[in-house]
């Protein structure tokens, strides 16, 4: 209802993209096989997957009128995207711009893009989509470029190292406070703040994720204040066991 609403924000996940529903359906050896041997086709069945994505979008909107939507449709492996830029400025992009107008369009305030994988080599040609944001964040990117080039004008939800720190089982606690650290400084510089996704979908470790939590917490208003003042922030760490 409006009164519940009022003060607050609705934050809806939409999963599987028009590229992931590509190798749902198709399986992934087969949809990027599709993709190099015929691309134009393959492309016309992108696009009926994002007329889908569309109207499935427009019935949440009428129902729930979010303001948030975080649209998943991962671009990249460990090492680099799944395609060339220029296919993805020809193919994906493209839908992926009618994606996004039309939930602006419907009211929807910010709309964040999910993609894991190493896909900063796409980031300046990805900001023609007209997105949000941009979540994940893997470190296998460059993550300072990343918050060089979009900072300013994008919402940026890293999701911290889930594959050296968080991910690993047993790690020092220590480890992960510096890792919190490091974030900061590589986000939140600018002192505008930042969101740091660090959920138990992406490092399957519900403790290293609690004590991460824990740690943006006690050094988080600390930190952003000492940006706002135009001073480095000297963290004082938990003791070691």
């Amino acid at each position: 209802t409006d009164e519940v609403r009022k003060d607050k924000m609705l934050f809806f996940i939409s999963l599987n993209g028009i590229f992931e529903r590509s190798h749902l359906l198709m399986g992934f050896e087969n949809a990027l096989c599709a993709a190099i041997i015929d691309p134009d086709e393959y492309g016309e069945m992108i696009k009926a997957f994002a007329d889908h994505k569309i109207r499935s979008l427009d019935i949440f909107c009428d129902k729930y009128a979010p303001e948030i939507i975080l649209y998943h449709d991962d671009m990249g492996t460990q090492t680099g995207p799944f395609f060339d830029v220029e296919f993805y400025e020809k193919y994906l992009f493209p839908q992926y711009k009618r994606i996004v107008d039309h939930l602006h369009s419907r009211g929807v305030k910010h709309v964040v893009h999910h993609s894991c994988g190493k896909i900063d080599p796409l980031i300046d040609s990805w900001k023609s989509c007209g997105f949000d944001g941009l979540d994940s964040l893997m470190p296998c990117n460059d993550l300072p470029e990343i918050q060089k080039k979009l900072g300013k004008d994008y919402v940026l939800w890293p999701g911290g190292d889930n594959q050296d720190v968080l991910g690993i089982a047993g790690i020092e606690k220590r480890k992960i406070e510096e890792m919190v650290i490091r974030y900061f400084n590589i986000f939140g510089r600018d002192a505008t703040g930042f969101a740091m996704d660090t959920t138990f979908a992406y490092s399957i470790n519900r403790e290293n994720d609690d004590y991460c939590y824990q740690m943006e917490l006690k050094h988080g208003k600390a930190f952003f204040d000492a940006m706002k003042a135009g001073k480095e922030y000297i963290p004082v760490y938990e003791p070691q066991c």
